[in-house]
């Protein structure tokens, strides 16, 4: 049986986790606070950990909908960056091929935050089958 010391209650869903765990098994939140006192390396984690969160676990639709806002041009602009640097696509000049490395990058990463966080809203919200129940 685990020792009450074993489990840590996470600040955001109240769902008890193991203590060798670092994020919430339900909801993705960080369960231990950032060791550093650093102020920079704290809003770089915490960036993070919001991004993992809203890629993993989006709770609500306004999150859903500001991630399209955010993310929406942001891949528009790639694809925007993709079609001009194709006329302009040269294999031998290393411009031509960081142009199109960038563009590339502004298409997948959007497009996979995108993809990832509304599978997951949608998913997130079906409600639990019982066992034995037919969808």
């Amino acid at each position: 049986m685990s020792n009450e010391a074993d489990i840590i209650i996470c600040p955001s869903c109240q769902c008890h986790n193991s203590a060798a765990v670092y994020t919430c098994s339900e909801c993705g939140s960080p369960l231990h606070q950032p060791r550093s006192l650093d102020p920079i390396q704290q809003a770089m984690q915490s960036e993070a950990e919001g991004l993992h969160q809203i890629i993993h676990s989006p709770r609500k639709p306004i999150v859903l909908i500001g991630t399209w806002v955010l993310f929406l041009p942001m891949l528009l602009a790639g694809v925007m960056m993709s079609v001009i640097s194709r006329e302009h696509f040269d294999l031998k000049d290393p411009e031509s091929l960081k142009g199109t490395g960038m563009s590339l990058f502004f298409v997948l990463f959007p497009l996979y935050i995108l993809i990832q966080s509304t599978r997951n809203f949608f998913k997130k919200s079906t409600p639990p089958q019982t066992p034995g129940e037919t969808p």
